[in-house]
């Protein structure tokens, strides 16, 4: 799905940003369909007649619009067939016209598309079918289309009456709609040209069908396009049950991880439609993806079982990179560049060369899989291959007959990144391909400004503001421009705190976010998260469910311990438990804040952070230790906006740690409750890692512990006791480990380790030696060597890579 997104994007950038955004829906009261049924039958009982017709009539639309060109000359299109739980399947589909088909103003538009209701003695049929398939609504609270925050039509139907077609400044169209006393009784309701979803009169007449055709401007909408309907196939969750005679049930699919069955819902149509072969998209460009890597770093695949030959044989295969090279190198005087190969000449997969001219006609172009500009090198070696030819990794890497030592510095010779030009293309780049939209974009933003360190941030920020707030135009309507531009860059400003940065030390740029006010919640869907949250539900055992309705309580205001301790051995499902939260506290719009006391630890949690970064807290915490969180800063309005805190590997913290944070929590919520009223959730084992005391005796360990702290009496003790990731057979190892973390022994302390535990031998032998003899590489993932000390993992690393066979090759 992924792939085809990409595609979509680089025909957008070949052909221009789309015209025509059509949607056509099957009818199934469709004369041709409602003909082939038997007496008695319902298009829902013959899926595979409705498939066959409305692929007819997809194929019909398709040469409509692209032969015989009603709305003029196509040069791009992609479409996409969606299927919803209704079942019945959708044509989804975008069209680029030619510069000189191009409808500039709004009588053009006019021509085309209509918002408005016939008039029904001027064209009875048309008056009809608008009636029947292009009115929406009226709109209720059990509508799908219901905005409950909002309380109304999601789609902001009914639409104001307008005169004229207007475009505004974005170039989307408001479409006409007069208020010419035209209007049309449904459910008893009078709807005026409101509420009439834009048609073309020709194609609505044609198919009679609900058929939405509106005029875009915007590669957003192909981001819209392919992310909704490669979103990722439907799903059912499915329950095994033997229904007996006295009418109980009996659960036949047991299982002790799971209950339930999840599956893949397939509709009817969408089966048939997938039987007969029927395809479910299509473009108006191939588009080659073209391989980009470092010299000698290019992928290399061969099979499982393959011998040092065959290996040595498949190493030395050409990428199209390096096939590019040797055409180069034969065809001197061409000088194509490495984008534009598919467009002049064909790859051929057997003998892995480029062959000039290519013959066939169709429409082909190239995309080069995108970098990170973190990748220094790989991202300039792109930079350069998407403007020059070149004959190897050196020749692009020449200038002027200097061979420079990277590529980046081949870039700055040939002119090709001077100041902040590179991130001002990649951006440029990314606002055509972020396939995360905005949010992806806004990441990727942050990220320049973190490891790039641009000249002029602030110059990147005005060229790119309209794309980096393109979501919020949508999700804030009513918002002026001014207000959207601040939450723009208080939401950069939130990624940047995640690396200790802010807007604040980058000068150029725009510094006035202080006086909004903004809700988490309004950044994602609270139903999704009930829906997530419910899903790992489903996979819990009793204990772990036990812990989650007590938290749903606390949520809900249903019960008044706002502290919990969730205390289990590793295995035992905490992070589990812990991603559930997450989930179920944002489905309750409450804003929640993962920590750890380690970065690792922190690093496994949704958004995860550590306590230090949190509440500005020292390395090295001691009884006289602060919290550096100002009371009037914005790091002590985001705690007070804060409903709930993770605190995951609690016991790795002193007591002097939840000491200061309930004085500050105190301190800023301007009460005396414990964490200052805060819902406050710790996880951990205390058997694995305590409190670190430099040359601390057991006693003076024990007594940093976070239970011996006075907050300790007000936390709810809930614990997991099932480990959920030992296998079977390794369920004893599990109760001997259980017992060593109890303190359970007879010996006073001592241990005795089993047999199967000891190494007679070296390590890595013992270890590595038998798979690396047989040749089983790809069972090395399955062996490890665990060391606190990084010194010692090296060592091991040295000693184990000479045990391979073969010359060393670095890279």
């Amino acid at each position: 799905m992924h792939e085809h997104f990409m595609d979509a994007m680089t025909i957008v950038n070949e052909t221009g940003k789309p015209d025509l955004f059509i949607t056509f829906t099957c009818n199934p009261n469709d004369p041709d369909i409602l003909k082939c049924l038997f007496p008695g039958q319902t298009a829902s009982d013959r899926p595979d007649i409705v498939t066959r017709v409305f692929n007819l009539k997809k194929n019909y639309l398709l040469n409509l619009i692209l032969n015989k060109q009603i709305f003029g000359e196509v040069i791009g299109f992609c479409w996409v067939i969606e299927y919803q739980k209704r079942g019945l399947p959708h044509l989804h589909l975008l069209i680029t016209l030619s510069a000189k088909d191009k409808w500039r103003n709004s009588e053009e538009i006019d021509k085309y598309i209509w918002a408005e209701i016939p008039d029904e003695e001027i064209d009875k049929k048309l008056f009809e079918i608008v009636k029947k398939f292009m009115i929406h609504g009226p709109c209720s609270e059990n509508s799908l289309c219901w905005d409950k925050s909002r309380k109304k039509c999601g789609k902001k139907f009914p639409k104001a009456f307008r005169e004229l077609t207007e475009i505004n400044e974005d170039g989307y169209p408001m479409y006409k709609r007069p208020n010419n006393n035209r209007y049309i009784f449904k459910k008893g309701i009078k709807l005026t040209n409101q509420y009439v979803v834009p048609y073309n009169p020709y194609l609505l007449k044609t198919f009679e069908s609900h058929i939405n055709v509106e005029r875009v401007s915007d590669i957003l909408v192909v981001k819209y396009l392919y992310d909704y309907i490669y979103k990722g196939y439907d799903a059912a969750t499915i329950e095994c049950v033997q229904i007996g005679e006295d009418g109980t049930k009996k659960v036949l699919n047991y299982d002790e991880v799971s209950k339930y069955l999840e599956a893949r819902y397939l509709s009817p149509c969408e089966a048939s439609w997938r039987i007969f072969k029927f395809p479910l998209q299509g473009k108006s460009h191939s588009v080659d993806k073209l391989d980009i890597h470092l010299e000698n770093m290019q992928k290399i695949i061969y099979e499982k079982n393959a011998t040092k030959n065959e290996i040595k044989d498949a190493s030395e295969k050409n990428s199209t990179l390096t096939a590019y090279f040797k055409f180069c190198q034969a065809n001197q005087n061409l000088h194509i560049k490495y984008i534009d190969m598919p467009k002049y000449c064909t790859w051929l997969k057997n003998t892995r060369e480029w062959k000039y001219p290519r013959k066939v006609n169709f429409k082909k172009i190239g995309r080069i899989i995108p970098v990170n500009p973190v990748e220094t090198e790989k991202y300039y070696l792109r930079y350069l291959l998407l403007n020059v030819s070149g004959k190897s990794f050196e020749d692009l890497r020449t200038v002027n007959n200097v061979v420079y030592d990277t590529f980046a510095k081949a870039c700055l010779a040939r002119g090709l990144a001077r100041d902040d030009d590179e991130w001002f293309k990649c951006l440029e780049e990314a606002s055509l391909f972020s396939r995360k939209h905005p949010q992806g974009l806004r990441t990727l933003f942050v990220n320049i400004l973190i490891h790039c360190e641009p000249k002029y941030p602030g110059k990147l920020w005005e060229s790119f503001k309209e794309y980096l707030i393109n979501d919020l135009i949508r999700k804030f309507p009513t918002f002026p421009k001014n207000e959207l531009y601040k939450i723009g860059l208080y939401l950069i400003d939130q990624g940047l705190k995640d690396h200790d940065r802010s807007l604040i030390d980058y000068s150029d740029m725009p510094q006035n976010i202080d006086c909004i006010n903004i809700d988490e919640s309004e950044f994602y869907d609270p139903k999704e998260e009930f829906n997530l949250a419910q899903n790992l539900i489903l996979k819990m055992n009793e204990e772990q469910k036990q812990i989650i309705e007590k938290i749903d309580n606390i949520l809900k205001e249903n019960d008044n311990q706002k502290c919990i301790y969730i205390d289990g051995p590793g295995g035992t499902g905490k992070s589990y438990v812990l991603k559930t939260v997450y989930h179920l506290a944002r489905s309750f719009k409450k804003n929640i804040c993962n920590m750890a006391y380690s970065g690792i630890a922190a690093t496994q949690l949704q958004k995860g952070r550590t306590l230090h970064n949190r509440f500005k807290l020292p390395l090295n915490i001691k009884k006289t230790s602060t919290s550096g969180v100002e009371i009037k800063s914005k790091e002590a309005e985001e705690i007070k906006n804060t409903d709930i805190f993770v605190w995951d590997e609690a016991p790795m913290a002193s007591r002097f740690t939840l000491d200061i944070i309930d004085k500050k929590l105190k301190e800023i919520m301007n009460n005396d409750m414990p964490f200052g009223g805060k819902i406050f959730v710790l996880s951990g084992d205390f058997r694995q890692c305590l409190p670190i005391k430099e040359f601390g005796t057991r006693s003076e360990i024990i007594d940093l512990l976070i239970k011996n702290s006075p907050l300790w009496n007000t936390f709810f003790i809930m614990k997991l006791k099932k480990n959920m990731r030992a296998d079977p057979n390794e369920r004893k190892f599990a109760e001997q480990l259980i017992e060593i973390g109890n303190g359970i022994s007879e010996n006073e302390g001592l241990i005795s380790v089993p047999d199967s535990c000891f190494c007679k031998s070296n390590l890595s032998d013992e270890i590595f030696e038998t798979v690396i003899r047989n040749g089983n590489y790809s069972e090395l993932y399955n062996y490890a060597i665990l060391s606190p000390f990084n010194s010692i993992v090296d060592n091991y690393n040295e000693e184990i890579m000479k045990k391979f066979p073969g010359e060393t090759k670095r890279y």
